[in-house]
């Protein structure tokens, strides 16, 4: 049975939605709110209110419509993603693929990096189970606050279980690829790239 702080960190959101991880029908707009478990301020991001004011912003959203549509490829194979860079839409994009994803029926959820990193560094086993449970886990902002050691072992620990059970993640990141790649280290950056794991440029 997992802690009392443990849920807090795992399922209690800004929006103050409990997570249900259960096999998902078919569902309604308002259901697939109520099941991403993403903040208030993200319950309008859809692929339909990106606002993309480039081709380049463009070519970004149908890469990540892409990859929702097809998700049961990515799902088969565990092929991740990467959103990445200074500019803004990342993580609207990641939500509009979590949605779209949850939508078609495969289960899923989004999680700040920070609250996953505290919750695997301090329960372990427990954590690492509910959070390898989702068919696509958005780990929202990674790298955005300072990491120690036993941050990047944990980071490394969730997604090595989750390439292990052939589940992906979604990443978003303020770091360009280059810097993100040498930040993470060499053990989490070959995981992100099995089978075509992409990283998709916000610059």
């Amino acid at each position: 049975m997992l802690s009392n702080e443990l849920r807090r960190l795992l399922f209690q959101g800004e929006s103050g939605q409990k997570h249900d991880a259960e096999p998902l029908p078919c569902l309604s707009g308002d259901e697939v709110l109520a099941k991403a478990h993403v903040p208030t301020r993200y319950k309008s991001c859809t692929f339909d209110t990106f606002h993309a004011y480039s081709e380049e912003h463009k070519a970004r959203k149908l890469a990540c419509e892409s990859y929702s549509k097809h998700f049961n490829v990515a799902r088969y194979d565990g092929v991740s993603m990467v959103l990445g860079g200074p500019l803004k839409g990342k993580t609207h994009l990641a939500t509009a693929m979590l949605f779209a994803v949850i939508a078609s029926g495969s289960t899923g959820r989004l999680i700040r990096a920070r609250r996953a990193i505290a919750a695997v560094v301090e329960y372990g086993e427990d954590a690492l189970a509910e959070l390898a449970n989702p068919d696509l886990l958005v780990l929202d902002g990674l790298l955005s606050h300072p990491w120690d050691e036993a941050g990047r072992h944990a980071i490394f620990e969730l997604i090595e279980r989750r390439f292990e059970e052939v589940k992906p993640t979604v990443i978003t990141t303020h770091l360009r690829k280059a810097t993100f790649l040498r930040a993470v280290g060499d053990r989490i950056a070959s995981r992100l790239r099995e089978n075509g794991g992409k990283f998709v440029s916000f610059e």
